[in-house]
């Protein structure tokens, strides 16, 4: 009987990790590019007053998408910014176009600007606007 194969030690193996999960990071702009560009035509959709279920559809999908994929590649901001998102449109009917295309303007400077982690104190302030943005949003719903 042979013996398995010796396992690598566990820092070659969190290098390995750290390295993927750069990898990750680096190409989430590129992926996220397609979801904005849903919000984008979700925003044109209600802009021209369709808020119907298909816009809502196409917003929450692409808001959902982004929030998980933040989370996974690295960019918890834009999965944050996404996840409000995502509240206010399973939250809030009539949806606002001015609501959605501010979080969609962050997120695209997010992105853009390839803000990964936190933001720091001007991704805090940025989530702070964006939720008294959707808090009047809903008053004067």
């Amino acid at each position: 009987m042979t013996e398995p194969p010796p396992k690598k030690p566990p820092a070659a193996r969190a290098e390995r990790a750290a390295a993927a999960e750069a990898e990750l990071a680096e190409r989430y702009p590129a992926l996220a590019r397609a979801d904005l560009e849903r919000l984008a035509a979700g925003l044109v959709a209600l802009r021209a007053g369709d808020d119907d279920a298909a816009a809502r559809r196409t917003l929450t999908d692409a808001a959902h998408d982004l929030k998980g994929q933040g989370a996974t590649f690295g960019y918890p901001l834009a999965g944050r910014v996404a996840g409000l998102l995502c509240r206010y449109l399973e939250g809030t009917s009539p949806v606002d176009p001015a609501v959605v295309g501010a979080h969609l303007e962050a997120l695209e400077q997010i992105v853009r600007h390839r803000i990964a982690g936190a933001g720091g104190p001007l991704g805090q302030d940025l989530l702070c606007r964006l939720e008294s943005l959707v808090a009047a949003g809903r008053k004067s719903r």
